[in-house]
């Protein structure tokens, strides 16, 4: 998401939206760091997580905390090696259901009630990845 520039952004949540299908889940994963080579800046949106949540929030999406964390550390991208500072996000439309709820195990489903301290760690964007 950071390598489409903040004046784009509107325009390709709506063309998630127009392709998601119901209860459909988003995954990204947003590097909220300047990154250029040869003269050329690609990370064109460099925003906090706690923007991009607020930004998807206003657009109509909602970021699905305790999925994330069931998913720890198995990202294509993230850690020393690739992109240290990066974080990602589970969204679905606010309004839809979460798909498979029923099936979720039960610390997963527990996980979306964070305590305070973490929940504030997590909105800073200073959790640890």
């Amino acid at each position: 998401m950071e390598h489409i520039p903040r004046s784009k952004i509107r325009a390709v949540l709506n063309n998630v939206d127009r392709h998601l299908a119901t209860s459909g889940i988003v995954v990204l994963s947003i590097a909220p760091t300047p990154d250029a080579e040869y003269g050329v800046s690609w990370h064109q949106t460099i925003e906090t997580r706690r923007w991009w949540i607020d930004e998807l929030a206003d657009k109509g999406f909602v970021n699905h905390e305790e999925l994330v964390a069931y998913f720890e550390d198995a990202w294509v991208r993230g850690g020393e090696a690739t992109a240290p500072d990066s974080f990602h996000l589970i969204l679905m439309r606010a309004t839809d259901r979460l798909p498979y709820r029923d099936r979720l195990p039960r610390f997963v489903l527990e996980m979306s009630v964070l305590p305070t301290s973490q929940a504030r760690k997590i909105d800073s964007g200073s959790e640890s990845t």
